[in-house]
């Protein structure tokens, strides 16, 4: 079975479908490793889209948020820009976002496999990026676990278990027009991250006032 993962999508709905339908064409089954909601506008239809198709997903920090199950940071706030999206939450799209598990476990051919939005200690607002990784991972249970989180990709073998994190498919922050969706082959234990090219300029002139600088920053990084 192959496995389309992707996360981070934070309101950019067309990247989200665009990486969406690459992953379709090519994957058996796909998962959501949370934040749908924040930075850009459109969650709450990223997020119909993820119920409408039936998408595992894990709660990311930014839902939690925008459900109220963890408070907004008043700080961040203007550039977050989730009390909008909080408002407009249906009662479905609220009832769905608090029955998410923050980590998620499954068993493919003989392979352990953890998924969870932030780290293993943390599960909601932990980072993990490759230099942090070290022997704790070395004793976690899983065979391969999924991270998200940093919207940074990266994929590390380790003795006992191989570390992913899925990057973003919304607001990358390696480089700001490239996407990245990751495919796991359960037969093999193999995973590809590939990279999804769009247009920065179109996501930005949809979005206009609706984002903060800093987002458009981003979104417009090359390095």
């Amino acid at each position: 079975m192959t496995i389309g993962l992707l996360s981070d999508a934070h309101g950019n709905l067309l990247v989200f479908e665009k990486c969406l339908s690459f992953l379709d064409r090519r994957c058996d089954k796909l998962m959501f490793l949370g934040d749908a909601f924040g930075y850009m506008p459109e969650g709450n239809e990223i997020l119909d889209i993820i119920i409408k198709k039936g998408i595992d997903m894990v709660l990311g920090n930014h839902d939690a948020m925008v459900a109220g199950l963890l408070p907004i940071d008043s700080k961040k706030e203007e550039i977050y820009r989730l009390t909008s999206q909080k408002k407009n939450l249906s009662d479905a799209q609220l009832r769905f976002i608090c029955s998410l598990p923050t980590q998620f476990s499954l068993t493919e051919n003989g392979t352990f496999v953890g998924l969870v939005h932030g780290s293993p200690w943390d599960h909601l607002q932990g980072y993990v990026y490759e230099n942090d990784v070290d022997e704790r991972f070395d004793k976690l249970p899983y065979d391969i676990l999924f991270m998200a989180h940093t919207h940074r990709p990266f994929l590390l073998t380790r003795p006992n278990i191989t570390l992913v994190n899925v990057g973003s498919c919304g607001l990358p922050r390696d480089i700001g027009n490239n996407a990245c969706v990751t495919v796991f082959d359960t037969e093999t234990r193999a995973v590809q991250q590939i990279k999804v090219p769009f247009n920065e300029d179109a996501i930005i002139a949809r979005y206009k006032d609706q984002i903060h600088l800093d987002v458009i920053n981003c979104l417009k990084r090359k390095k």
